[in-house]
């Protein structure tokens, strides 16, 4: 994939794009059913619109006439071809988020709703407050894993034009044979400046 469609990728949603990266079939099956999209979608600094349909996701913009028009499209069979590359570790650790996130959506306490008002500020503070912190960092950990997801696809892909510079490395690091071949250069004599 390429850049650009790693970043569409990852502006996708988290986690719906756990759940295809989890399992391609199931995870791209629910993505086709909800018709997920948004506005004011954002990559490399242009805005469009992104819609989920049968063929993938579709990011699209205005036009001067007011017609909308397709831009990109990544297409469902290469995102599941992207999933399937994925290292097992790396989904087993997708799964492992995103089995915490929906156990932590699961237990979500309910607002005491005929609570007084000092017991509903006991409740936000000891009860929601600390459940909330979990999500955030559960949240997190999914993002930080879906960032590593598609950095390890970017990674093994090379790009153009790359040309390999070698690091300059300090005079103290290098090697004494390497400094006694520096200073010590047979054939070379200078001529005297008159």
């Amino acid at each position: 994939m390429t850049p650009r469609e790693l970043a569409i990728l990852r502006g996708y949603g988290g986690w719906m794009l756990a759940d295809i990266l989890i399992d391609p079939e199931r995870g791209i099956a629910h993505a086709k059913q909800s018709r997920y999209g948004c506005s004011s979608f954002r990559v490399q600094g242009e805005e469009f619109w992104m819609d989920t349909t049968s063929r993938g996701i579709e990011l699209s913009r205005y036009d001067s006439t007011g017609v909308r028009r397709v831009c990109d499209v990544v297409g469902w069979s290469q995102i599941a071809q992207f999933a399937r590359a994925l290292p097992a570790s790396l989904v087993a650790e997708l799964r492992a988020h995103r089995e915490q996130l929906t156990r932590n959506t699961l237990a979500r306490p309910d607002f005491p709703v005929r609570a007084t008002s000092e017991e509903q500020q006991r409740w936000e503070r000891f009860t929601y407050t600390p459940w909330l912190t979990r999500r955030r960092a559960i949240t997190a950990a999914l993002d930080a894993a879906l960032d590593r997801a598609l950095l390890t696809n970017s990674a093994a892909q090379p790009a153009l034009f790359d040309v390999p510079v070698p690091q300059a490395q300090p005079i103290a690091t290098r090697s004494a044979a390497s400094q006694a071949r520096r200073f010590a250069m047979p054939g070379l004599d200078q001529d005297r400046v008159l």
